[in-house]
């Protein structure tokens, strides 16, 4: 899907593969298994129906439900925004220790920040510069997206109005 444009990316079904090495599961203590290699990632597929979705957007809009839906199964829940922990991870991490009175090693924090930092050749992929956004495509987006739901991860769909962090993660 890298070799697409923006236009064609954001209304493409998503397909994503396996790519073990690439994506540093060896870092998060996952087993290298030769032959997953180059197949499907059952992680970037419906969760249910099992199919790709039908877009960026889709992905994006169930992913987040599903995780909301956990403080429907776990007592103790809390969303972290990407953006939120790359400004400040360390800030964010110890505030979370703090909050939740966790003994954490210093060490810990770093290791974790080291280990969800990726690899130099896929980074250079995700900061790939789009360059103006046409308002066929703003629109198109907009119109997959679920206000509510960005609205509680702090994202208006207003583009008039900044990202803010969410509220109440935890809800």
């Amino acid at each position: 899907m890298s070799e697409l444009g923006f236009s064609e990316w954001i209304r493409s079904p998503w397909h994503s593969i396996c790519r073990p090495r690439i994506q540093g599961w060896e870092k998060w203590g996952m087993q290298f298994i030769p032959n997953l290699g180059r197949h499907p990632l059952q992680l970037d597929r419906h969760p249910i129906e099992g199919r790709a979705f039908s877009s960026v957007c889709e992905m994006r809009t169930l992913k987040y439900r599903a995780w909301f839906g956990l403080k429907n199964r776990a007592s103790n829940f809390l969303f972290i925004r990407y953006e939120d922990l790359n400004r400040d991870p360390v800030g964010l991490l110890s505030d979370i220790q703090s909050t939740f009175q966790l003994e954490c090693r210093n060490d810990s924090i770093r290791d974790t920040i080291e280990r969800a930092d990726p690899p130099i050749a896929h980074r250079r992929d995700l900061r790939r510069d789009v360059g103006e956004i046409s308002a066929e495509d703003r629109s198109f987006v907009l119109t997959q997206l679920d206000p509510e739901l960005e609205a509680r991860l702090g994202y208006s769909l207003d583009p008039d109005v900044a990202a803010t962090p969410p509220s109440n993660p935890q809800s």
